[in-house]
């Protein structure tokens, strides 16, 4: 017994539905080797955030020992330059605490004036979304 075609151009369907199959498999798989990109990313990034991690803490010691350092030459020159010993032992750390809290003041007023300056909207962005808006609206009325 044979069957009969319900579809005239079956040959044509079937390519359709084989089409659409195979985007479907595709797109499948672009997304699974998106995942295992992604997973290698994040592994890549999460290992090398602890390094950075570790080198800050680090590189912050290494600065206490900078600010050690400067404090016992301040102390040294202090002595030298003939103040009594006493003195110079609380107001080396006095002198260095003060020059480093200009310096925090004056990068702190800095980035205040920057920030004051720069909006918290995306500018470009709304300017862009306005300017579809009124395309659509352009398109709808004719």
């Amino acid at each position: 017994m044979t069957t009969m075609d319900t579809y005239p151009d079956s040959s044509f369907v079937k390519i359709i539905k084989d089409l659409r199959d195979d985007a479907t498999a595709l797109f499948r798989q672009e997304v699974a080797l998106a995942k295992r990109e992604m997973a290698g990313k994040v592994a890549t990034y999460g290992k090398n955030t602890v390094f950075l991690g570790m080198g800050a803490l680090i590189g912050l010691y290494a600065l206490f020992f900078v600010f050690l350092f400067l404090n016992n030459l301040l102390h040294t020159g202090l002595t030298a330059m003939g103040t009594p010993e006493a003195v110079a032992s609380w107001f080396a750390p006095l002198l260095l605490a003060m020059l480093l809290g200009v310096g925090a003041l004056l990068l702190s007023l800095k980035a205040l004036k920057a920030m004051r300056k720069e909006k918290a909207l995306p500018q470009r962005t709304l300017d862009s979304i306005r300017e579809d808006r009124d395309w659509i609206k352009g398109k709808v009325k004719r």
